[in-house]
């Protein structure tokens, strides 16, 4: 009855993965632009 592949399993615990890395990494690149934008020298 184990007709599931780990294969099946393996890929989505590696989608799972990169969805968690791609959503962190899409965070951390909006932190870093606003505290660049954050602390950008003000031009009177």
């Amino acid at each position: 009855m184990n007709d599931i592949p780990r294969a099946v399993i393996t890929g989505r615990r590696v989608a799972m993965a990169g969805l968690i890395i791609a959503m962190v990494l899409t965070v951390l690149a909006v932190v870093m632009l606003i505290a660049l934008w954050a602390t950008r020298p003000v031009v009177v």
